[in-house]
């Protein structure tokens, strides 16, 4: 459901559900290509973003990382996945 248009740092995701444009950074970009190719906790986002980019897997991200699944499931790019006991 998303197309994706990149130049240098930016990237602009075009959501065909919605018709909304988003324009993402490198980091963001890549926390949403990283739950794309395979869905994961907000630690499993870190690790991915933190390898993928050279960023240290710190406390920083990983608030960064919860903060961006927030944005993108309230924008509709992502639906969260609650474990059942």
């Amino acid at each position: 459901q998303l197309d994706w248009r990149s130049w240098d740092d930016e990237t602009i995701v075009y959501h065909r559900a919605s018709g909304d444009c988003h324009l993402l950074n490198a980091v963001s970009a890549e926390a949403l290509r990283s739950l794309q190719q395979s869905p994961g906790s907000a630690d499993d986002v870190t690790k991915r973003v933190g390898e993928a980019l050279g960023l240290p897997i710190d406390e920083q991200l990983q608030q960064q990382m919860e903060h961006l699944l927030i944005q993108f499931d309230e924008l509709g790019l992502i639906e969260p996945i609650h474990a059942h006991d």
